[in-house]
């Protein structure tokens, strides 16, 4: 199949959402972007042929999901030809209460989509403006192959900054303007610019910031000294733990009946006979202690030779003959019969269940052919999990070199849902060219990132005065995040409300925007100059 150098974004969509995409299209279109859409000269005679070409010439693909979506065959073929060529894929949610599944949801796992459910002519181009701040994530230093059009710029001897693109077509993070053939200043120069309503910045809002509210459990964080015990008991059998022995975990992937088991793997205990004679073990038992202090007996109870790979296999019994002064070390598994849910991925399967003690004490019970006993305790704990934190934070985000790289935090905000073990958070930040940005998600290395530069903040103002709305949504699929505005002062943009609600934990906060924020609104001009505008090509 042809390709060529010309890349563009190709939108991916079941025919039902045509008008809305469409007004997408000529959104992206008009800021200059490269777009494939098949109902936009993108089909030829063969329609497999032309999708492939679509796909293998996408520097991204769109995805606008509905049921719909998941059930055509053609955008079916689309996205999966994309993922198998490594295209990156936005997917843009349109339709409410909707989550992909079957092989649709396999296929966009992990990925963040875009909230495009209340997509209309009226917000198309803000929605126009999130799509296109995550095409220029996607593509990184990529983005300017798409544009339709290269300007030149008018040369001169004169140093010039380093130029870093924001995520707003257009705009560069210090301003800087391309400037346009003559004949198109001239045309613009023309057109009429509009006033820029006049906004007050020097209003104190501090007064009406709430203090935050917390609900709800945090995840337990705490590590523990294991303690190591003595094996006791009258039996001869001594029951031996290394010094370097560590408890391992695993759980069933599915519950039945709400009860799962939770398996506890002891790499080796070495069961010594210290008598003259020799010995066989006729049993062996285990039990965990619970919350009470009180001991329960463990489902089951396996034992089998050690391993260095973790590869176990198990005896069918627990029958062991110990000749006179002789020593065997054993692999033991116990398994514990939990009520509730299991882990929701690998690493949080690797673990005792939230509903066990911790540290989570074991205990291996021998019975010998003289009907005596002895019994080892073994403690089991489970290792820290990676939560999202604001030291985590500075450390991921500061290494960044470019333009996009931590100054400041200004405040890390975040809910546990201690069912799950996950927890989420939403972070105000100042990047180094002293932009702030809104980073949320579950992991500080991932995640969506909104940019508040000053074209949002005056879009989000525009439809804030439009609707005559006190308040608009930014964010919902990691809580929801509400840009808020002052109707007595030409709606001006001054707060961010976070609010993070999991099924065990809430947090609501408020955040002032940073003075860095207000103060390059202050300084834009009430009108604008022509030199300021954002020149696109005129058709003659």
């Amino acid at each position: 199949m042809a390709t060529n150098d010309k890349k563009h974004v190709m939108l991916s969509y079941q025919w039902d959402n045509k008008e809305l995409v469409l007004g997408i299209y000529n959104y992206l279109k008009a800021q200059n972007i490269r777009v494939w859409m098949d109902v936009q000269g993108g089909m030829k005679t063969h329609l497999a042929e032309s999708m492939a070409e679509a796909v293998e010439n996408a520097a991204v693909i769109c995805c606008f999901l509905t049921p719909k979506y998941q059930e055509s065959k053609n955008c079916k073929l689309e996205l999966q030809y994309a993922v198998g060529r490594n295209v990156p894929v936005i997917p843009c949610m349109m339709s409410a209460s909707y989550k992909p599944s079957n092989w649709l949801g396999i296929t966009l796992t992990d990925l963040i989509w875009l909230n495009f459910r209340q997509l209309s002519n009226d917000n198309m181009n803000l929605k126009g403006a999130e799509l296109i701040d995550r095409i220029h994530l996607c593509v990184g230093d990529k983005f300017d192959s798409l544009l339709d059009q290269q300007i030149p710029v008018q040369k001169d001897d004169k140093p010039k900054p380093r130029l870093i693109k924001s995520a707003t077509i257009g705009e560069t993070k210090n301003n800087s303007v391309s400037k346009r053939p003559s004949s198109a200043v001239l045309k613009l120069a023309t057109q009429t610019i509009p006033e820029v309503p006049f906004i007050d910045y020097s209003v104190d809002y501090s007064t009406r910031i709430p203090k935050p509210v917390r609900e709800g459990p945090e995840i337990h964080v705490g590590d523990h000294k294991l303690t190591k015990y003595k094996c006791e008991g009258d039996s001869i059998v001594r029951l031996i733990l290394g010094s370097n022995v560590l408890v391992t975990c695993n759980q069933e992937w599915f519950s039945h009946d709400q009860k799962f088991t939770n398996f506890l793997f002891i790499p080796k205990i070495t069961f010594s006979n210290t008598n003259a004679k020799p010995v066989s073990i006729t049993e062996v038992r285990g039990e965990y202690e619970d919350h009470d202090h009180s001991w329960k007996l463990c489902k089951d109870v396996k034992i089998g030779p050690t391993t260095n790979d973790d590869e176990y296999k198990w005896n069918g019994d627990t029958i062991v003959n110990l000749g006179a002064n002789k020593l065997i070390g054993f692999a033991v598994r116990l398994d514990i019969e939990v009520n509730g849910e299991p882990g929701i991925d690998n690493i949080r399967r690797a673990r005792a269940h939230k509903s066990l003690p911790q540290p989570l004490k074991l205990k291996i019970i021998v019975e010998d052919t003289d009907n005596k006993e002895c019994s080892l305790i073994v403690e089991q704990q489970n290792t820290l999990l990676e939560l999202p934190t604001k030291e985590s934070a500075i450390s991921d985000w500061t290494d960044k070199d470019d333009g996009e790289g931590l100054r400041e935090i200004i405040a890390f905000v975040y809910a546990d849902d201690c069912e799950t073990d996950q927890r989420t958070f939403v972070s105000m930040y100042i990047d180094n060219d002293g932009n702030t940005n809104i980073r949320c998600g579950q992991s500080v290395s991932s995640g969506t990132t909104w940019y508040l530069n000053n074209e949002r903040v005056e879009s989000l103002q525009s439809e804030a005065r439009e609707k005559n709305v006190n308040e608009i949504s930014i964010e919902e699929q990691n809580g929801n995040v509400l840009a808020l505005f002052d109707p007595e002062n030409e709606y001006r943009m001054y707060a961010i409300r976070i609010e993070i609600t999991t099924a065990t934990s809430k947090t609501v906060q408020t955040l002032l925007l940073p003075p860095v924020t207000s103060a390059k609104l202050e300084n834009l001009p009430k009108v604008l100059p022509l030199d300021s505008v954002k020149l696109r090509p005129i058709r003659t």
